[in-house]
């Protein structure tokens, strides 16, 4: 465990069971030699695309940002994949195509303008 460190020092602001969650989280990408803001980024950036797709999931929703023809590009479509074929496909089709939801969703579209 990270002791009296906490996840992005967020400490009581989080329930703790979250808390205990995203501090294992940073545990192992430390272990495994990653840190930074950019890998927090990351994975926060990865949180918000299953978030998105369970939205578009539900009996009410509406396919604003996956489509037919963007289908491909949903959470529940890639993320059993893995290593070589993941970063290439999150990096070159899945975040650029959620940076042009501009006129469709300019929030999503905002949010994500920096990570294509």
């Amino acid at each position: 465990m990270l002791g009296s460190e906490t996840f992005m020092g967020l400490g009581a602001d989080l329930n703790s069971d979250l808390q205990q969650k995203l501090d294992q989280i940073a545990t192992v990408l430390r272990s495994i030699g990653l840190t930074g803001p950019s890998v927090f980024e990351q994975l926060s950036l990865l949180m918000y695309l299953k978030m998105l797709d369970e939205l578009e999931s539900m009996p009410a929703g509406d396919a604003v940002l996956f489509p037919l023809q963007a289908e491909r590009l949903r959470w529940s479509n890639w993320c059993l994949m893995s290593g070589p074929s993941l970063v290439p496909f999150l990096r070159d089709e899945v975040l650029p195509y959620m940076a042009s939801l501009a006129r469709e969703a300019p929030q999503v579209g905002e949010y994500f303008k920096d990570s294509a």
